[in-house]
């Protein structure tokens, strides 16, 4: 998904040259198959898992939001599989379950690391992509980039704000 979100500026660039017959021709199938092959999944999911799987559906778009905001972490688990470099698991930020509808923040030390300044940057990034199809009228994108920018965005917030402490590991 990285890879993909890296290019989207030089695709922005060469989309704003092509009419709308192409948009209708390669870009809305495109983005169609994609969109629905990964709702589908999860629309499944939240079927067999919630009886009230209907009222789950809101949270899509949340839901895609911080599976995009993963990708430099993704992406640099991948990595270091490849060239064979094992590090800790480190548990990602979430909150413990102490009973019923009670929890408890839990604390992890995942600090402004390069990892962090990596999503940020990748977030400057969409907003920048965001700006420049707004100025020359390609607004139909727009979502889908907005939903990168606020998974890399929150993923990035929260490393911070719970960042500093202790690692759990597990």
């Amino acid at each position: 998904m990285l890879p993909m979100a890296l290019l989207m500026g030089p695709v922005l660039g060469l989309r704003a040259k092509l009419g709308w017959e192409r948009l209708l021709i390669i870009d809305l199938p495109l983005f169609s198959l994609a969109t629905l092959a990964i709702s589908g999944f999860y629309l499944v999911a939240q079927r067999e898992l919630y009886p009230d799987w209907k009222r789950q559906i809101k949270y899509l778009p949340l839901l895609m939001a911080e599976g995009m905001g993963l990708c430099v972490n993704n992406t640099r688990a991948v990595l270091d599989g490849l060239v064979g470099h094992t590090s800790p698991f480190l548990r990602t930020p979430k909150y413990g379950v102490i009973t019923g509808a009670q929890t408890r923040a839990r604390h992890y030390g995942s600090r402004a690391t390069l990892l962090v300044q990596a999503e940020l940057a990748m977030a400057a990034y969409f907003a920048w992509m965001i700006h420049r199809p707004w100025t020359i009228g390609l607004y139909a994108g727009m979502p889908f980039l907005l939903l990168f920018l606020a998974g890399l965005l929150y993923t990035a917030l929260a490393s911070i704000l719970q960042g500093g402490r202790r690692p759990v590991v597990g």
